[in-house]
């Protein structure tokens, strides 16, 4: 079962509105840092032959143990057995655990069947530094952005006590030289999704027309360095299919990359309506928002970002 999660935040800052060529301008910075206790996390892993109801657990908290029924197939289903945390996960008997190694556990159904686990972290920390700027040089032009660069992110401890007997990494298992590694080695490794520097530059120019009417050109820049997408932080591995080579795109780091935003903004001179063309993402930059584990299997799945995206809209105020 998951323990509730406990976050302490701190943030100190600074904002301050000023005149810069002429023109109004904003800016602020913040320091912060979040202190995570018990941080809930779900991680892909391996059970292997450790996928057996004395090792297991009750992880989707209705009081049963998943476990296996022969006939299915291989098929994992949830045992019609209330779960007890000390006979079934605690303390398993030695007799319970070597059950887990007769065949009925010990098959390549088994071997290489994946699970989605949440567990919770015994303590992790994220922190550093954002500023945010606005200026406005001319009556008709815009810039604003800001850059956050993280200075701190450590998984810092892992309670094992609170985890099923074993739990293990999941992807290539079978084509890593080292094997994949225990849950154990979480510990110092980035939390997911948070890359080290990310940043945003926008701009915008307001064209007058006759009659008051308005064209607005925009355009905007993101960028994010390189994160992991997942706590098992995989980067390259030593393939044991490429006779020892280094593989580095099968793993959890998505490398650093920019998107950029395009719009063109009609509005007439009572300002009651307008119309717009856009375009998200326009120069097509692909980046991986997720990667799932097969077990032993050589290959790793990925979900992407949307690709280029363009459309119209229009609005009417009222």
């Amino acid at each position: 079962m998951l323990d509730p999660e406990k976050l302490t935040s701190y943030e100190v800052g600074w904002k301050q509105r000023f005149e810069l060529g002429g023109g109004p301008a904003q800016l602020a910075a913040s320091a912060f840092y979040m202190d995570y206790k018990d941080k809930q996390e779900a991680i892909l892993v391996d059970f292997g032959d450790q996928f057996c109801p004395y090792t297991f657990g009750d992880f989707d908290g209705d009081g049963f143990v998943e476990s296996f029924v022969p006939g299915l197939g291989g098929v994992p289903i949830f045992s019609q057995t209330v779960f007890d945390p000390v006979t079934l996960r605690n303390n398993p008997t030695q007799q319970q655990i070597a059950s887990c190694a007769q065949p009925l556990f010990d098959t390549p159904a088994m071997q290489n069947m994946t699970e989605l686990v949440p567990i919770n972290l015994a303590s992790a920390g994220i922190g550093g530094i954002e500023v945010e700027f606005s200026w406005a040089p001319t009556p008709n032009d815009r810039i604003s952005g800001f850059v956050t660069t993280m200075l701190a992110n450590e998984v810092k401890d892992i309670d094992t006590s609170r985890l099923p007997f074993i739990l293990t990494d999941a992807l290539a298992c079978g084509d890593r030289q080292a094997g994949c590694a225990p849950i154990t080695a979480l510990k110092g490794n980035k939390l997911p999704f948070a890359p080290k520097l990310t940043a945003n530059l926008s701009y915008s120019h307001d064209f007058h027309l006759g009659s008051g009417a308005t064209i607005t050109p925009w355009a905007q820049v993101n960028y994010s360095s390189s994160y992991f997408l997942s706590l098992w932080n995989v980067d390259c591995y030593a393939s044991i299919a490429a006779g020892g080579g280094q593989v580095c795109n099968n793993g959890d780091k998505q490398k650093a990359y920019a998107t950029v935003d395009l719009s063109l903004r009609y509005a007439p001179g009572d300002k009651k309506w307008y119309a717009e063309a856009y375009g998200t993402n326009v120069t097509g930059e692909t980046y991986a928002t997720f990667n799932r584990r097969n077990g032993n299997d050589f290959v790793t799945g990925y979900a992407f970002n949307a690709p280029a995206f363009y459309g119209v809209r229009a609005g009417v105020y009222f």
